[in-house]
């Protein structure tokens, strides 16, 4: 007969004798073993030892998670609770995500841009991205407007627009209009998320101040014209001064302004031999090279004046008379110096032609014509009368029209000259931009004539040079031409948007 380890139970062998006392034996140490053994729910009990072997209950001891808390170690899981559940059971990450997701608004919008108009202003902006960590999806962004103070929150305040369109107005913008000229008007935009999470960051803040459109009343002689632009279609005009006087707004107002002074006039040049006589040189043109930005109070006056042309020189030798200056408020542009010297020097404007010779028995060449964008014209032969201000020189507006096909302060043309023989050479044409043509030598061709040509005068308001008288070989002092007067100066100034 055989027992077993733990509780000495019988295990009889093929050949034992075994009865009904042995089995119940066997029973009876069973049950006895059983009744000791209780059944917990706390681990750590030191009733677990009675439960299990003391090496068992060890080891489970040892391997359990503790109630208290436990750290857990590979990828343990968990249901994810509904968003917005509030008891607690365990947030798995899955739900941090959606919760985040949900609260979480768009950012900022991107070049945020107010510019004001006439009773309007025109608002630009980029619309944000979609988030990724935690996922953000834009929705729409509203923009609101306050005449006051920026709005608080997006119910503060006037609805401009609820834009559900990604970055419809990046590029075009909005317009927002029947606004109050000279009240400033201050935006906000409100991204927001399909969760309708909203962006109230002060970061997405613009104002802008409307302005109406000036009217500005003048003393002088005046034109004004208006155009609209082609890109923007917002009015834009400009007002062409041409004679002194005084100018006012009825509000505060930006405009450009630029000056043409008067053109200097021609020379009155006789130089006679034996062979022949030779003109005198044409006058020259100044204008401003650029425009000035200027700031105009409302009703406050703005003295003009207009810069006269240099008068005819009707006697005398290598004279020519100055032009006058322009002058607006504090800016002024000065008209070009008389000069000894047979061509004089344009000031930005073009310098005035060479006077052309006659030799005997020999055509000499023509009084100088008027060259391109300020060429200099410093010969007395045939060096080309510098024109004034060409389109390449031209910098207040560019090539915008109607300023594209405006020149100015055109050197004149120099004198032709006189042959003793009785040819004459005719006199050089002025210079683009209101140069006078210079005046002829004596008579037509072998004919004998009475006395030289006058130059002829600038164009007014161009301050153009005038003409250089032509020549006379025969008692030059007294046939000689009279030299062509300068032409009086302008100002002009524009308002609106001239941006090309």
């Amino acid at each position: 007969m055989e027992y077993t380890p733990n509780f000495n139970l019988k295990k009889p062998a093929q050949g034992d004798v075994y009865n009904v006392d042995d089995f119940n034996d066997n029973i009876d140490i069973i049950d006895e073993n059983l009744s000791a053994v209780s059944i917990v729910d706390n681990l750590t009990s030191v009733s677990a030892e009675s439960a299990l072997s003391a090496n068992q209950g060890r080891i489970l001891n040892e391997l359990k998670a503790p109630v208290a808390s436990p750290l857990l170690t590979g990828i343990p899981a968990a249901p994810t609770p509904p968003t917005g559940t509030n008891t607690s059971q365990i947030a798995t990450t899955a739900y941090v995500m959606n919760t985040f997701s949900a609260i979480s608004p768009p950012g900022d919008v991107t070049d945020f841009m107010a510019v004001p108009d006439n009773a309007q202003v025109t608002l630009t902006w980029g619309d944000p991205p979609d988030g990724t960590l935690p996922i953000v999806n834009w929705a729409g962004t509203l923009i609101v407007r306050k005449p006051d103070s920026y709005p608080i929150d997006e119910n503060d305040g006037t609805l401009v627009v609820d834009s559900q369109i990604r970055n419809q107005y990046q590029s075009t913008g909005l317009i927002d209009g029947d606004l109050i000229n000279g009240i400033t008007y201050y935006y906000q935009s409100f991204p927001y998320s399909d969760t309708g999470a909203m962006n109230r960051n002060i970061a997405n803040r613009v104002s802008a101040t409307p302005k109406g459109i000036p009217t500005f009343t003048y003393t002088g002689t005046s034109i004004l014209a208006e155009s609209i632009h082609p890109t923007t279609g917002a009015e834009r005009f400009y007002m062409s001064l041409l004679s002194s006087g005084t100018l006012t707004s009825d509000m505060d107002a930006e405009i450009d302004v630029f000056l043409v002074s008067g053109g200097g006039s021609g020379k009155r040049y006789y130089y006679s031999t034996d062979s022949g006589a030779y003109g005198g040189g044409g006058g020259a043109g100044a204008y401003t090279e650029n425009y000035y930005g200027e700031s105009i109070i409302s009703e406050s006056e703005i003295a003009v004046v207009i810069g006269s042309g240099g008068s005819a020189v009707t006697s005398g030798n290598g004279s020519s008379s100055a032009g006058g200056a322009t002058v607006f408020g504090v800016h002024s542009r000065n008209g070009p110096t008389a000069t000894t010297n047979n061509v004089p020097t344009g000031v930005s404007g073009g310098s005035g032609g060479g006077a052309a010779g006659r030799s005997f028995g020999v055509t000499q060449d023509s009084g100088g014509a008027g060259g391109t964008n300020g060429g200099s014209g410093n010969s007395t032969t045939n060096s080309a009368g510098g024109a004034g201000q060409g389109i390449s020189t031209r910098p207040f507006l560019g090539d915008v029209a109607p300023f594209a096909s405006m020149q100015f302060a055109g050197g004149g043309g120099g004198g032709g000259g006189n042959a003793f023989s009785g040819t004459y050479t005719a006199g050089g044409v002025g210079g683009s931009g209101g140069g006078g043509r210079g005046g002829r030598g004596q008579g037509t061709a072998g004919t004998a004539g009475t006395s030289g040509r006058n130059g002829t005068a600038g164009t007014a308001n161009t301050g153009g040079g005038g003409g250089g008288s032509g020549g006379y070989y025969d008692t030059p002092a007294t046939n000689t031409g009279s030299s062509g007067a300068g032409g009086s100066g302008i100002v002009i100034i524009r308002w609106g948007d001239w941006s090309e």
